[in-house]
C-alpha cells in the first residue's frame, strides 16, 4: 500500500513523459528504463492518511527503486496537518523506503522553529528529520547551533551534538520551578 500510491503517481508521469531505455552493451543484461520530466509531484500515503507530498521542477525515474528531483519542495504531514515545509536544491526519494534525502541550502519551516543545514534526511519508518552535519535552529530571535540533529518535524524536541544557543527572553516561556527548601 505504501509504494502504491507513488507507483500510480509515477506511473502516470512515465506515461504522459516518455521513457528512454537504453542497453549496457553487455550480451544478456536487461534494458535499463528511466523517465525524465518538469513540474513533478509524488505523494506518500500510510494508514490512509497523507504522510507526505514533494513537488519538484525537474525529476529523473529510475529503476533502483530512486527518484532524483530538482527543487524540491517537500510538506510533511502528521494525524492530518502539515508540519513542516522543507526546501532544496536537490533531492533523492528512495520509493521503497519513502525516505528521502534533501541537499543545498536546506530550509525546513514548522510552527515551532526554522532549520538552516546543508543536508536533511527523513527516515519515514522513524518519523524522524536527521542533519548529520551542521544545523541551526531559529525560534524567534533565539538561535541554537549544533551537529548530527534529530529531531521530529514539527521540530519541538531536537537532539543535536556540539551545542551552542542564544535564548531571548521574549521567545521562550517558561513557569518557574519551585524551590524545595527541604523545610520540615
Amino acid at each position: 500500500m505504501m509504494r502504491a500510491a507513488a507507483a500510480v503517481v509515477l506511473t502516470v508521469m512515465v506515461a504522459a513523459v516518455g521513457c528512454e531505455s537504453g542497453t549496457s552493451g553487455n550480451a544478456g543484461d536487461e534494458d535499463l528504463l528511466s523517465a525524465q520530466g518538469w513540474d513533478f509531484t509524488m505523494e506518500h500515503v500510510r494508514d490512509e492518511q497523507l504522510r507526505w507530498r514533494l513537488v519538484g521542477e525537474r525529476f529523473e525515474v529510475t529503476t533502483t527503486d530512486e527518484t532524483y528531483v530538482q527543487q524540491p519542495r517537500v510538506v510533511i504531514y502528521e494525524n492530518g496537518h502539515a508540519t513542516v515545509s522543507i526546501t532544496g536544491t536537490e533531492g533523492t526519494v528512495d520509493r521503497d523506503t519513502q525516505d528521502f534525502i534533501i541537499t543545498g541550502d536546506v530550509k525546513a519551516v514548522s510552527p515551532n522553529g526554522v532549520l538552516y543545514t546543508a543536508k536533511l534526511l527523513w527516515k519515514d519508518a522513524d518519523g524522524k528529520l536527521i542533519a548529520p552535519g551542521a544545523a541551526e535552529i531559529h525560534r524567534g530571535s533565539s538561535v541554537i547551533q549544533g551537529t548530527e540533529m534529530i529531531a521530529r518535524p514539527d521540530l519541538k524536541q531536537i537532539h543535536l551534538n556540539d551545542v551552542r544557543f542564544r535564548v531571548r527572553p521574549e521567545d521562550e516561556t517558561i513557569d518557574a520551578y519551585p524551590i524545595d527548601l527541604h523545610d520540615e
